[in-house]
């Protein structure tokens, strides 16, 4: 495309919508930019128009947003399916038993494990049988860090006293 024309804006438009703009040259490029700069006219005719894809993207942009209709012999036997189809919710038994499945099976599992708890055999011994130190007495009590060691008695004669060691939060 060696002429481009800068005189007539509707010659120009033609030539810009007629080619493929890649294939002017840097020189064809140069020449047309300095015509939209130079003619404010003709720039504002050319910004006006609208953007033309290309070809190709054209014709996909044509496909997918034409929605693909089914033809009347589909409808109809899409039409055919749903008349003869059986009703298979007006047949089919009542499920109002499902809304107690969760309950009903937490009872099961709790009955289950009273029954099991009940029938194991009970244990001999105490695994750690704890008792009261009543004839202990204390010398000495070392704390480590910022803890804070407290005795908590019940008072009276046959009172329970009872150290805590209290770390300190901060």
């Amino acid at each position: 495309m060696n002429a481009i024309p800068g005189d007539n804006p509707e010659r120009l438009l033609e030539a810009l919508r007629s080619a493929d703009l890649d294939q002017f040259s840097p020189e064809e490029v140069a020449r047309i930019e300095g015509l939209l700069n130079s003619r404010p006219d003709l720039a504002s005719v050319v910004g006006e128009q609208p953007a033309t894809p290309d070809a190709g993207l054209a014709s996909v942009l044509r496909q997918s947003s034409a929605p693909q209709t089914p033809s009347a012999s589909e409808w109809e036997s899409v039409w055919e399916n749903i008349e003869t189809a059986p009703a298979t919710t007006a047949n089919q038994p009542s499920r109002r038993w499902l809304h107690w499945w969760t309950p009903l099976t937490a009872i099961a599992a709790g009955l289950l494990l009273g029954i099991v708890w009940r029938s194991a055999p009970a244990p001999t011994t105490a695994p750690w049988p704890l008792q009261l130190a009543t004839d202990v007495e204390i010398q000495s009590l070392e704390v480590y860090g910022d803890a804070t060691p407290m005795i908590v008695s019940t008072g009276g004669t046959d009172s329970i006293d009872v150290i805590w060691v209290l770390e300190d939060e901060g």
